[in-house]
C-alpha cells in the first residue's frame, strides 16, 4: 500500500477513535493475516514493546481475535463490519445527543461571524441556510452558484418562502421574483464569483473567490451584519431598475461601462 495512502487512512482511523498504533496495527492486520505479534510489529512500524499491549486493545475492542496457534496469531475483523458498528454507534450518539442537549441549562451563543473555506463546504451552507428559511430568502449570485443552490432554492419557493434574487451572468434561475444585474467587464472585476443570501432577516452569508483561486466565506446571525448584507443586496437591486429604466441616459452620462459612476475617486 502506499505510504501516502497508508497514512491518510491511520489518520482517518485516528478520528474514529483508534490511537495510532491501533490504527497501524489493524491496517496491517487487513493486509496480512494470520500474524503474530512480532510479524505485525514488522508489518506496522509500532514498535515491539508496544505491539502486543496495542493487539490487546483492539481485541478488546473486537478489531483482532487471537487464534489459538503457537505461537498466537491474529485475524482482523473486517473493515466492513467495523465500518457498520462505527456508524450505527455515530448515529446512536446523533440521536441521544439531539434529544438531550436541549434539556441542560444553554448560554446564549455568541452571535459570531463564521468563517468557511472550501467552495463545496461553503455552496453546502448555502443551501442549508436555505433549506432552513422560513418566510423570505434575498440572494445575489452569478449563473454557476446558481446552479449549485437551484434545488434548495426552487424548495424554498414550493414551502411557500419569498425568494428575490439579483443575478449576474447569461443565464437565468427562473425562481420567485428575479432581477438582472447590467453585465460590463467593471462589474465582473468588482463581483465576479460571488454570492450573499440572507434568509429571515436573521441569517446572513457572504462567499467569494479570492487572488490566488482559494474560496472562502462567511455566515452569521449578528443583526447588524445581517442588515448590512441586506442592505447591499436590496441597493444593489433598486440601482440597476434604475439603470434598466434609464439606460441611455445613464451609460450617456457615465460613459460605455458606467467608470463615471463606478469610480469614486
Amino acid at each position: 500500500m502506499p505510504s501516502t495512502l497508508f497514512n491518510e487512512l491511520v489518520k482517518s482511523l485516528s478520528q474514529l477513535g483508534l490511537t495510532t498504533y491501533e490504527a497501524k496495527a489493524y491496517l496491517a492486520l487487513l493486509q496480512r493475516h494470520p500474524v503474530n505479534g512480532n510479524e505485525l510489529s514488522r508489518l506496522s512500524g509500532v514498535p515491539g514493546p508496544k505491539i502486543y499491549e496495542t493487539l490487546d486493545r483492539l481485541t478488546a475492542k473486537g478489531l483482532a481475535s487471537p487464534l489459538e496457534t503457537e505461537p498466537v496469531t491474529y485475524v482482523p475483523l473486517p473493515y466492513a463490519e467495523f465500518l457498520k458498528y462505527k456508524e450505527n454507534d455515530l448515529k446512536s450518539n446523533i440521536r441521544f445527543l439531539e434529544e438531550n442537549l436541549g434539556r441542560l441549562a444553554l448560554a446564549e451563543s455568541p452571535q459570531m461571524i463564521w468563517r468557511i473555506l472550501d467552495y463545496g463546504a461553503l455552496t453546502a451552507k448555502a443551501a442549508e441556510i436555505i433549506s432552513k428559511s422560513r418566510n423570505e430568502i434575498l440572494v445575489s449570485f452569478w449563473e454557476e452558484q446558481g446552479r449549485d443552490i437551484r434545488e434548495p432554492l426552487a424548495g424554498a419557493a414550493a414551502r411557500g418562502v419569498k425568494v428575490t434574487s439579483m443575478q449576474f451572468g447569461p443565464g437565468i434561475l427562473d425562481i420567485g421574483k428575479v432581477y438582472r444585474h447590467v453585465m460590463l467587464d467593471t462589474i465582473y472585476q468588482r463581483h465576479g464569483n460571488e454570492m450573499i443570501l440572507v434568509a429571515d432577516g436573521e441569517c446572513g452569508f457572504f462567499m467569494n473567490l479570492m487572488p490566488g483561486g482559494q474560496w472562502e466565506g462567511c455566515w452569521t446571525s449578528n443583526p447588524g451584519v445581517v442588515r448590512m448584507i441586506t442592505n447591499y443586496i436590496r441597493h444593489d437591486i433598486y440601482v440597476n431598475i434604475v439603470i434598466e429604466r434609464f439606460r441611455d441616459i445613464v451609460f450617456r452620462e457615465y460613459g460605455p461601462h458606467l467608470e463615471g459612476l463606478i469610480n469614486l475617486d
